[in-house]
């Protein structure tokens, strides 16, 4: 992958990202009930980047389970924030849109993100 890998405890790990970009799976293994789950990159940006995901997704024996048990409220983009090149570059006026953005859907589900985590 692009980051370095770790050894810890006899066995290699890298970053999550291509294969489980929102780790729910850890959260319901953790003993979780109910996730917020803000999801800024819910589909690959383009057919290289989805190509890329999809041969790693068949290589890899990592499967995350996400049992139906785990109440999930995701917030996601409507489309995707940007062009494929504008997502490996970083530009400081891009961040902003980008936060901007985030803080549209934030305010629009802010009643429903309540909901999700009143005592029942």
């Amino acid at each position: 992958g692009l980051f370095d890998q770790v050894r810890i405890g006899g066995r290699v790990y890298s970053d999550g990202g291509l294969l489980s970009a929102l780790p729910l799976w850890a959260a319901a293994e953790l003993g979780a009930q109910r996730a917020l789950a803000i999801d800024v990159l819910p589909a690959a940006p383009g057919l290289v980047a989805k190509t890329f995901v999809r041969a790693m997704k068949v290589m890899s024996p990592f499967r995350p389970h996400v049992p139906p048990s785990l109440d999930v409220f995701r917030i996601a983009p409507p489309a995707l924030l940007g062009t494929p090149l504008e997502a490996l570059r970083w530009r400081h006026v891009n961040a902003e849109r980008w936060v901007e953005a985030g803080e549209r859907a934030g305010e629009k589900a802010k009643h429903s993100i309540a909901n999700c985590f009143r005592r029942q």
